[in-house]
């Protein structure tokens, strides 16, 4: 277990958050969890040494400059996040590559904009209550995800 605090723009955002780390696995070696709260967090059973099923969110977010589309010499920047509910299998292929498959929800946070008065960033957090300078609206869809990965011993 461990506790510690981050400088993140997750959910789009700046933001300085506390942040727990708890993995645990049963004494049978089947059900455990990765958790790195609020950032994810994962129920895990292992079907076998070389294959596992996970089920939990991702936090993700990113925040992005667009000086071309400036007004009045103030740019934007695009304040992305969501929240990714979903399923995962992860298997053994052979040697350190694995094979992973996902299949969740994507829900949409925040996809809008702050308009940026050549001070930089400014602090709004996961709850700020500023006005956007540019408000978007996405849908919510599922999404399917197939990847291969390097799994380092």
């Amino acid at each position: 277990m461990g506790v510690g605090v981050s400088r993140t723009y997750r959910v789009g955002n700046l933001n300085y958050v506390p942040v727990i780390m708890f993995d645990w696995t049963s004494e049978n070696k089947k059900w455990g969890t990765e958790i790195l709260f609020p950032a994810r967090a994962y129920l895990r059973y292992n079907i076998n040494q070389n294959s596992l099923l996970l089920a939990g969110f991702d936090l993700e977010g990113q925040s992005y400059r667009i000086d071309e589309y400036s007004v009045n010499g103030n740019s934007y920047e695009i304040r992305r996040g969501e929240v990714r509910p979903k399923l995962e299998f992860q298997t053994k292929i052979s040697g350190y590559i694995w094979a992973s498959v996902q299949a969740g929800f994507r829900y949409d946070w925040s996809y809008d904009a702050d308009e940026l008065d050549g001070e930089g960033d400014f602090f709004r957090g996961f709850f700020g209550d500023q006005d956007f300078g540019m408000v978007n609206s996405l849908e919510n869809p599922f999404f399917f995800n197939v990847g291969l990965n390097f799994v380092s011993p």
